[in-house]
């Protein structure tokens, strides 16, 4: 079970900062709402649809689709500490959502107990194929979608940022052809990739604003007493990636037959 604590206990990277709250962000991933509203969308999100948000987090996404699209959400995670957010999150605006721990890898769920399966930038982090399988395993014939937003390589990406974001920060990011041949390998069809729904680079950057000088201070302070100056090195070599402009941030939904 990932607690905050064991987020903090190996070496330092954006992702783990990210999730035990140290970078005060709006949102966990680019773009935020509004991409998310592009992704339900496309995806066929209204009133009534049966939505399952893998890995959801602190319950944005699973919140915002019940809110604004009238969607009947179920959120999973595997993190103890996202889900009492998540709940915190759903009880404070009287709301009522099942949200279940479980691992993206074995979904407990019957098959076609969905209309649509998301995830929102977390799949460059897992096991793939195994992951889709399992979400297009939970949506139905004949309709069911399976959409995500996530990482995106972008012409001319380096050698070296590939081995940086994977080294660092665990993130195997696809091509967008390489996203759409994820896709039909898990057997769907209509695959739609949209390359660009968000700029990461601007994501950072505004994140950056938010902060200010002192906080931005105060996140470098906390990870020099953690991890020392090599600490520190390290979580600004991963943030030279994503604000180089080399990675994007992509939309992919697919139909399932």
């Amino acid at each position: 079970m990932r607690t905050v604590e064991t987020l903090l206990a190996g070496r330092p990277s954006l992702e783990s900062l990210a999730e035990a709250g140290w970078l005060g962000l709006a949102s966990l991933h680019p773009g935020e709402l509004e991409s998310t509203r592009a992704l339900a969308e496309r995806s066929g999100v209204q009133a009534g649809t049966r939505v399952l948000d893998v890995a959801c987090g602190p319950g944005e996404t699973a919140l915002f689709l019940a809110e604004s699209f009238g969607a009947r959400v179920t959120g999973t995670d595997l993190a103890a500490h996202m889900l009492r957010r998540a709940r915190d999150a759903a009880r404070g605006r009287g709301l009522e959502l099942p949200l279940v721990r479980a691992d993206a890898l074995a979904l407990p769920f019957a098959g076609a107990s969905f209309d649509v399966a998301l995830i929102e930038c977390t799949l460059a982090l897992l096991p793939k194929e195994r992951v889709l399988a399992e979400m297009v395993r939970v949506v139905h014939s004949g309709g069911g979608r399976v959409g995500i937003q996530d990482l995106c390589w972008k012409p001319g990406a380096t050698e070296r940022a590939r081995r940086t974001l994977a080294d660092i920060e665990g993130q195997r990011p696809e091509t967008p052809e390489g996203w759409r041949a994820l896709f039909r390998g898990a057997g769907l069809v209509d695959v739609e990739v949209v390359p660009d729904i968000a700029s990461i680079a601007s994501w950072t950057k505004a994140s950056r604003r938010r902060m200010g000088l002192a906080g931005q201070a105060k996140v470098a302070l906390r990870v020099l007493r953690r991890w020392g100056p090599r600490g520190l090195a390290r979580v600004l070599r991963s943030e030279r990636v994503y604000a180089s402009g080399m990675v994007g941030y992509a939309l992919v939904v697919g139909r399932k037959r």
